[in-house]
């Protein structure tokens, strides 16, 4: 499983939580300041270097990190943040770290001495998604494996929301003709989905250990099918239910469709094909299960 080194040195509170945040949203990760550091890189994958420059000697120390650890580095993915009074010396110690290190960095940018959460985090998203590296496991095997997983299974933890309202449901699935079926009474993520189509899904094994995890994460829009169409009724039929028995009830069944458009995959079994146990699908016209 890839791994990620966060090191920074702790001067002034935007790089302290950058860093902290970036420990946390590309784990499973380790956080340490410079003086921590003891000279192997060689547990991690990933290394995302958070400097924060505020005199000349600042500028040097790490420099001097970097030629110092080059060799090691040139071998890793990483990722260069810099914090400085002044963004010339930014910019300036950021194209020094490029020059030394070269290809091996994926990533580098200045960032604000002041940032708030939100912008801290919308940025540990975005070196997240420049991380992630799932392309090892050819896609026409990973949605067999994905659509085989949701065939398997039959419960999930439907989550929606909108503006600071979330909801997590425990509610039964149907896998049907590529989109995901639920079938409600009603309830609050009705609420939700009326205003913010955009839901996550989540499909797990019970843990047992790590050698055996298994669980998909499903991003997708939600979307009410009308009552009695073509669809209603198919998803109705598979669910063994009758339509005349349906329309005689003293209260509407509603159904629920999901299309997906990103899996999120963790599977431990993953390793024993020399895969990554974390793989992502998106979906596409191209790409569909």
């Amino acid at each position: 499983m890839d791994s990620t080194l966060v090191i920074y040195k702790n001067q002034g509170y935007t790089t302290k939580k950058f860093a902290e945040v970036l420990s946390c949203t590309l784990g499973p990760a380790k956080i340490m300041l410079f003086g921590q550091f003891r000279g192997s890189f060689k547990n991690y994958s990933n290394v995302v270097i958070v400097m924060s420059v505020h005199s000349k000697d600042d500028f040097c120390k790490y420099v001097n990190f970097i030629k110092a650890n080059a060799n090691e580095l040139e071998n890793k993915r990483v990722a260069i943040l810099c914090t400085s009074l002044n963004i010339i010396n930014s910019d300036e110690l950021l194209k020094k770290v490029c020059n030394i290190l070269g290809k091996c960095i994926i990533f580098s940018e200045h960032f604000p001495s002041l940032m708030d959460e939100s912008e801290i985090s919308n940025k540990a998203l975005q070196i997240k998604s420049i991380f992630k590296d799932n392309s090892d496991m050819p896609a026409d095997i990973l949605k067999a494996k994905i659509e085989e997983f949701l065939l398997r299974h039959d419960t999930c933890t439907l989550c929606t929301a909108h503006e600071n309202k979330v909801r997590a449901t425990p509610i039964e699935y149907k896998y049907l003709n590529q989109a995901i079926y639920f079938i409600s009474e009603g309830g609050e993520k009705y609420a939700h989905i009326y205003v913010n189509p955009h839901v996550s899904i989540a499909i797990y094994e019970n843990h047992k250990d790590f050698k055996s995890l298994a669980g998909v994460q499903i991003s997708g829009i939600a979307k009410l099918v009308e009552r009695f169409s073509d669809e209603y009724n198919t998803v109705m039929k598979k669910r063994g239910l009758n339509i005349e028995n349906l329309k005689n009830m003293s209260i509407y069944l509603n159904v629920i469709r999901v299309t997906p458009n990103k899996y999120e995959v963790l599977f431990s079994d993953f390793s024993k094909e020399g895969y990554n146990v974390k793989q992502v699908l998106q979906c596409s016209d191209e790409i569909t299960i």
